[in-house]
C-alpha cells in the first residue's frame, strides 16, 4: 500500500519553493518489481488492466522504481470513463481513443533503494537520470512561478504545485506541498427577483 503525499493549502508561497504544473488527472503510483508492474490509485485500488500502454512502457525500464505520478488525457472526462471501464473489448477501444500519458512527479523508490528521506530536488535529479521520456511516459519538470501564472489566465492549466525543493516525501497531508487553483467566476445580471414573506 503505497502512501501518498497529499498537498496543502496557503495564501503564500515560500521565497526558496520551486513551482510545477497541477495536472488534471488520474494520481497513480507505479510499482516495478522485475517483470511485475502495478499502476495503484490513491484508494488502493488496482488499475494495472486500465492501462496496458503505461504497463507495457514501465516493463521496458532495466530497474526497479516506485514512481508517484498522473495519469492524463485530452479530455479528463473521458480518461474517467477509461478508468472505470472494466469490460476487455472497451478498455480495448477506449485504449484507441483515449490515449493517455503517465506524468512522473516524483521517484521514490529505485532498485530497492527507498530514498523518500531524500530532498526532493536530489529525488527529481535521480529521476531525470534514469528515465527516458517517450510519448507515454513523460516527467513533470518545474517552471517559473510567472510562466504557470500566464497558463493559468488562458485557461491553460487549472492551477499550480508549488514545492519545499529540501523536504522529503511524506505520506501525508504537508505545507512542503501547496496547491494554487484557477477559482472560476461567472458574470450574471439580476434581471428580477420575487419578494417572499
Amino acid at each position: 500500500m503505497i502512501e501518498f503525499q497529499l498537498a496543502g493549502t496557503d495564501e503564500k508561497i515560500p521565497p526558496n519553493y520551486i513551482t510545477e504544473c497541477k495536472l488534471d488527472g488520474m494520481r497513480i503510483a507505479t510499482m516495478k518489481e522485475g517483470n511485475k508492474i502495478k499502476l495503484i490509485n490513491r484508494h488502493g485500488v488496482n488499475k494495472t488492466s486500465q492501462y496496458p500502454e503505461i504497463e507495457a512502457a514501465l516493463r521496458k525500464f532495466s530497474f526497479d522504481c516506485v514512481f508517484d505520478g498522473e495519469i492524463t488525457a485530452r479530455d479528463f472526462f473521458q480518461l474517467m470513463i477509461r478508468d472505470k471501464t472494466t469490460n476487455p473489448f472497451k478498455m480495448k477501444l477506449l485504449q484507441k481513443t483515449v490515449p493517455v500519458q503517465y506524468q512522473i512527479f516524483d521517484l521514490l523508490e529505485i532498485d530497492g533503494r527507498n530514498i523518500r528521506n531524500l530532498p526532493q530536488r536530489e529525488r527529481k535529479r535521480i529521476l531525470e537520470q534514469n528515465i527516458h521520456e517517450n510519448k507515454i511516459i513523460k516527467i513533470v519538470r518545474s517552471e517559473p512561478l510567472e510562466i504557470l501564472k500566464q497558463k493559468m489566465e488562458r485557461d491553460e492549466i487549472e492551477g499550480f504545485i508549488a514545492k519545499n525543493p529540501d523536504a522529503p516525501y511524506v505520506g501525508h497531508r504537508t505545507k512542503d506541498w501547496i496547491k494554487f487553483k484557477r477559482s472560476k467566476t461567472e458574470d450574471a445580471w439580476i434581471i428580477g427577483y420575487t419578494q417572499t414573506d
